[in-house]
């Protein structure tokens, strides 16, 4: 069986403080014929305490989950807010209309003023985009915010007992990542018929975090299928185009113009 070998890469400091200048002390002088002259001390005045100015607290955010069958008026109205409300976003902020474009899953989060009046509203359409709309004096103004997940490497390997599916559940696999595998795979393998008991398969994969929490699955690297004793590598490439796709060792890509077999997830794991 062919392995494939990946390989990933991956102060004190000192200040020295000046010494602290020692005043001399002054000299107490006695005359012979005179009991020495003690002063008083100056009366020392309270220190005043110094506050600095609190910081305002942030408004709360009261959230919605978008429910199936919702639309934004529906959403706002469980809020406490108005179709007024809803029309002066989707019509005054730049992006006001992908407002509209919501799913069940997402979360709409609503801030009011100190008046109760709405003062900006949250589209968090997934953990990596949200888009915030906020009130003005000209109206609302829109802005999107992207984050940027932390990718790691993962690596996997199992040995199918009885089909592809269940081999990639025993080694860890998300269902999303077992189908890639059979995408990949299946311009030269039929998995319908062709896997046997004891064939193996490895990959290398990208796992997506964030906040140091795993978010989801991501591409597969590379990856390697051994079938009744013959090896198939394929390696994730992309083009000048930015198109990804698969090859192997010898550069020809592993997608075919059909299918060895039509990839159907049920017979994949039965």
């Amino acid at each position: 069986m062919a392995v494939l070998v990946f390989t990933s890469g991956d102060e004190g400091a000192s200040a020295s403080v000046p010494a602290t200048a020692i005043a001399p002390l002054a000299a107490v002088t006695s005359s012979p014929s005179a009991e020495p002259h003690l002063e008083s001390p100056a009366p020392v005045e309270p220190a005043t305490a110094e506050f600095s100015t609190p910081v305002a607290a942030e408004l709360p955010w009261v959230s919605e989950t978008v429910r199936s069958g919702d639309n934004l008026s529906l959403i706002f109205k469980r809020a406490g807010y108005s179709g007024r409300d809803v029309h002066e976003v989707v019509t005054g902020a730049e992006l006001g209309k992908s407002l509209e474009r919501i799913f069940p899953g997402q979360t709409i989060a609503f801030q009011a003023d100190d008046e109760g009046e709405l003062a900006a509203v949250r589209h968090i359409k997934s953990p990596l985009e949200t888009v915030t709309y906020e009130r003005s004096e000209q109206g609302f103004a829109s802005k999107i915010t992207l984050r940027e997940p932390e990718v790691r490497e993962a690596w996997a390997t199992g040995k199918i007992t009885s089909s592809l599916f269940i081999a990639g559940q025993e080694a860890g696999l998300s269902q999303n990542l077992i189908m890639e595998l059979a995408n990949i795979f299946g311009g030269v393998i039929d998995f319908v018929l062709d896997p046997r008991k004891g064939d193996t398969i490895q990959l290398i994969y990208e796992q997506e975090y964030l906040d140091g929490e795993k978010f989801r699955d991501g591409d597969i690297i590379a990856a390697s299928f051994t079938n009744r004793g013959e090896t198939f590598n394929a390696y994730r490439y992309t083009d000048a185009n930015g198109d990804p796709g698969y090859f192997n060792e010898d550069g020809v890509s592993m997608r075919k113009a059909f299918l060895m077999a039509p990839v159907d997830f049920t017979r994949i794991s039965s």
